[in-house]
C-alpha cells in the first residue's frame, strides 16, 4: 500500500473520530477542524469540488518548528534558539524557557524567557532558524498565569506590567448587531444601545495591533475615551486621508 494511501486512511480515521466528538456536543470547537480535514481530503482528488475556503496556511518555516516548540512547552524543557532579528538581520543564539504558543492573523508567536537577560520575550516563530532541546538545562517556570497572559491584549503584543486601559467606543448602526454577535474583544461590555449605534467598552493594553483593528472599521467605529487614545486614532485617520490627494493621479 502506498504512503499516500496510508495518510488517507489516517485522515479518514481522524475525521470520523472528530465528527463523533463534535456530534456529542462536548467538543463543539472541533467543528472547524472537521471542516478543514474534509476539505483536505476533497482536495486530494482532482475531480472533487470543494465548497469551503480557509485562510492561508501556515508558512513552511513556522510549521517545521511548531511540534518541537510545543513539546518543549508541554514537557517543560529549556531550549536553544537561533533567532533572526529582522530589523538588523542578525542571528542570535539564546537559551530560552518556552511558555506559550499563540496564533494571531495566521502568524505564530512564541512566549518565553531569555535566560541571559531574564526578560519575557514574544518572538515570531517564522523568524526562528533552529531549535534544540536542552535536557540538562534546568527549566525556569513562569511566575505568571500563562493562560491569561494575552487576555488584555489584541494580538501577541504585551509587556509585563503594562497598564490596562478602559477604552470606550461607539459603532455605527450598521455594525451594532455585528459587534453584539462577535465582540471586538473578550473583555467587551455593552454600555448603551442607541438608535444610532452601540456604545461598549473593552479592557486592553495600548498596542499597534489594537490601533490597526480599530482603524480597519473605518468610519463605523469611533473611540470616545480615553481622550489621548481617541486623538491618536484621529491622527492616524488624518494621515490616511492626507495620503489620498483627491485630484491627483500621480503615483509617487
Amino acid at each position: 500500500m502506498s504512503m499516500s494511501a496510508n495518510k488517507d486512511i489516517s485522515l479518514d480515521e481522524a475525521l470520523r473520530m472528530l465528527r463523533n466528538l463534535r456530534d456529542s456536543g462536548f467538543f463543539t470547537e472541533t467543528a472547524e477542524l472537521v471542516l478543514k480535514l474534509e476539505d483536505r481530503l476533497n482536495r486530494q482528488s482532482p475531480d472533487t469540488q470543494t465548497y469551503i475556503e480557509f485562510e492561508s496556511e501556515d508558512s513552511p518555516n513556522a510549521l517545521k518548528h511548531l511540534n518541537l516548540l510545543y513539546k518543549a512547552i508541554s514537557e517543560q524543557q529549556s531550549i536553544e534558539l537561533t533567532y533572526l532579528t529582522v530589523g538588523v538581520r542578525q542571528l542570535q543564539v539564546m537559551t530560552f524557557y518556552p511558555y506559550l504558543l499563540k496564533k494571531y492573523h495566521n502568524a505564530w508567536s512564541f512566549l518565553g524567557m531569555d535566560k541571559a537577560t531574564r526578560h519575557i520575550l514574544i518572538l515570531s516563530v517564522e523568524n526562528i532558524q533552529d531549535v534544540k532541546l536542552l535536557p540538562s538545562e534546568p527549566y525556569f517556570k513562569p511566575e505568571f498565569n500563562r493562560n491569561n497572559y494575552f487576555y488584555h491584549s489584541v494580538g501577541p503584543a504585551i509587556s509585563p506590567g503594562q497598564h490596562v486601559l478602559t477604552i470606550v467606543m461607539k459603532t455605527s448602526l450598521e455594525y451594532a448587531g455585528f459587534m453584539k454577535d462577535i465582540p471586538f474583544h473578550p473583555t467587551q461590555k455593552i454600555i448603551k444601545e442607541l438608535y444610532s449605534g452601540l456604545i461598549f467598552s473593552i479592557e486592553v493594553v495600548w498596542n499597534a495591533a489594537l490601533e490597526r483593528e480599530i482603524l480597519s472599521y473605518g468610519n463605523h467605529l469611533k473611540v470616545l475615551a480615553p481622550k489621548r487614545f481617541a486623538r491618536r486614532i484621529q491622527e492616524r485617520l488624518k494621515e490616511a486621508v492626507e495620503g489620498y490627494p483627491v485630484y491627483s493621479n500621480k503615483i509617487d
